[in-house]
């Protein structure tokens, strides 16, 4: 009986892995491709790293640590970045999550407006990163170029954040 119990949970768990990665596909495709039509200046939501947070308070920070590495590394092949610029960024991101998320129960972080100000923290943590391995040392005023990208791409980034939260997605119980 616990043998076909573990069974079933690894199976649900490989179900929702892979469901994982075709989110990663879908988003991070979308996101170079398809989103230049949301872009204010040059500011772009990182929608990858909503869904990276998500995962991550989801289903536990071990598996969204993984998980936020190769979400990062496909987002890498795709936008044809140095591999694992974006991974380590996500990754960075993951583990600040650790950290600040509550203990007991994790709806009360994804279904509630502190998922927004933990995705607000993770986007900071990793546009700040992001700017910070691929600065261009030659710009006039890097204090306000850091100040605008850092906190413009945060804020918009977490606006796009509400639609998780007004969205529950809660497991249908079957009665």
């Amino acid at each position: 009986m616990y043998e076909y119990n573990q069974r079933q949970l690894l199976n649900s768990l490989w179900k929702r892995i892979s469901l994982y990665f075709g989110l990663f596909f879908f988003v991070s495709i979308s996101q170079i491709y398809l989103l230049d039509i949301i872009k204010i200046q040059d500011l772009l939501p990182d929608f990858l790293l909503i869904l990276v947070c998500w995962i991550t308070l989801r289903e536990g920070v071990y598996i969204g640590l993984i998980l936020s590495f190769m979400a990062g590394i496909i987002h890498d092949i795709f936008a044809l970045n140095p591999l694992g610029f974006t991974g380590l960024c996500l990754l960075v991101a993951s583990f600040l999550l650790k950290f600040i998320k509550s203990r007991d129960n994790y709806q009360k972080d994804l279904f509630t407006l502190r998922f927004v100000l933990f995705t607000f923290l993770a986007s900071i943590v990793a546009s700040f990163l992001k700017l910070t391995l691929s600065m261009n040392v030659l710009q006039e005023n890097i204090e306000m170029y850091f100040f605008q990208q850092i906190f413009g791409i945060s804020v918009y980034t977490s606006i796009f954040a509400f639609f998780p939260v007004v969205i529950k997605f809660k497991p249908k119980s079957n009665y």
